[in-house]
C-alpha cells in the first residue's frame, strides 16, 4: 500500500497515537524508578500529552515506529487471507 493512499495514513495515524501512548506509560515507569537528568525529565514531560497536540517533529518520530509495524501486519493479513481462501472454497494458493 503506498504512502499517500488514504486508508494508510489512517492506519499510520492510529498506530503512531498507540506508540505514543505506549511511549508515555513506558516512559512513566522509567521516570519513577530511574534516576534521570532534570532536563531529560523536563523533556519527557513536555511530551507527556495526547499525540493529538504534539508537534509534528514529534508526531513523525511515532510515525517512523508505526511505519515498521504496517508491513508486518499487511504480511500476516495475507496469510490470514490465504488461510481463509482455503477453508472457505478449498483453493490453495
Amino acid at each position: 500500500m503506498k504512502e499517500d493512499h488514504p486508508h494508510y495514513k489512517e492506519l499510520l495515524e492510529k498506530l503512531a497515537e498507540l506508540e505514543h501512548e505506549q511511549w508515555m506509560k513506558w516512559a512513566s515507569v522509567i521516570m519513577r524508578y530511574e534516576k534521570l537528568t532534570q532536563d531529560r525529565v523536563n523533556r519527557w514531560n513536555s511530551l507527556m500529552v495526547p499525540y493529538s497536540q504534539l508537534t509534528e517533529s514529534s508526531k513523525e518520530h511515532d510515525r517512523e515506529w508505526a511505519r515498521k509495524i504496517i508491513p508486518i501486519i499487511a504480511d500476516e493479513c495475507i496469510q490470514i487471507f490465504k488461510i481463509a481462501t482455503e477453508a472457505i472454497f478449498g483453493l490453495k494458493s
